[in-house]
């Protein structure tokens, strides 16, 4: 019987790590939160893509039918409810964790804050246009910088349910890009 590896996230360093997992003799399961984070990733032989958002119960039931040898967190760095769910869920259920780390930024010029409403506050003391990448979920925050419909570019997933969260806070239709990251 092959052991079983869960893998949760569809960042790009997941995906990556997918194939290079793929090439084991192991069945592996992947959670992702939607349909479009299941549409990037790619068939492997011996992959299970699930696209559901699970909470703590649903995870302990996930491990207790699968009974994976380990179950590598690989969501975005952002995603901090996840992490703390599946840790909390490993703990339990004692399932190895492993978690995977997108690697920080070196060097480069950058200003990091610990939260949006700090980003907010510092981009409410500068000048000039704003690239905004952090999804359609923090969209509300950044309507709090000065006059943000003029100031703000953002970058969106392609869904229709990102794009119109931006249009009804007010970001201007040729402020929006709509693809993936």
């Amino acid at each position: 019987m092959k052991p079983v590896i869960w893998l949760i996230g569809g960042t790009s360093e997941g995906r990556r790590l997918i194939k290079e997992l793929a090439k084991l003799p192991v069945e592996l399961y992947v959670s992702v939160a939607t349909d479009y984070g299941a549409s990037l990733i790619e068939p492997q032989p011996g992959m299970t893509v699930m696209a559901e958002r699970m909470d703590l119960a649903a995870m302990r039931a996930f491990i207790q039918e699968h009974r994976p040898a380990c179950v590598i967190d690989a969501t975005h760095p952002y995603a901090t409810v996840v992490t703390a769910t599946v840790q909390e869920a490993c703990s339990t259920e004692q399932v190895e964790y492993l978690r995977l780390v997108r690697p920080s930024g070196e060097g480069g010029d950058y200003i990091t804050v610990h939260d949006f409403a700090e980003a907010v506050e510092l981009l409410n003391h500068l000048d000039g246009g704003i690239f905004l990448t952090t999804g359609s979920k923090n969209l509300p925050d950044f309507t709090a910088v000065h006059d943000y419909a003029e100031r703000i570019v953002l970058r969106i997933l392609p869904l229709e349910s990102s794009l119109q969260i931006a249009l009804k806070l007010g970001y201007k239709p040729a402020h929006i890009i709509c693809m993936q990251g």
